[in-house]
């Protein structure tokens, strides 16, 4: 089985070394080599506001690792924003 692994790591001085536990998410179906699949994942936000890298990578349970240079994961920048407050009246 193969499964998707995303994790969030704080870029701010103060939230340094406080990395969110990795998610990890089934893939739907087997992918024979050379195939590619196409699967949304939905994935919470940190609580705390602040720069974000998302690391997105895969791992086969149980054998093979996913660790050679053209297995990098995918990291993305994100901006977490703090919640905006609804003007009621």
């Amino acid at each position: 089985m193969v499964e998707l692994v995303a994790q969030w790591r704080p870029l701010d001085e103060g939230e340094a070394g406080a990395a969110s536990p990795p998610l990890a998410v089934p893939l739907r179906r087997d992918i024979p080599a050379g195939e590619s699949l196409d699967q949304t994942v939905v994935l919470a936000a940190p609580f705390v506001p602040g720069r974000y890298e998302l690391s997105i990578g895969v791992r086969q349970v149980g054998t093979t690792a996913f660790d050679r240079p053209e297995n990098q994961p995918l990291r993305i920048g994100a901006l977490v924003a703090p919640p905006s407050s609804s003007a009621g009246p």
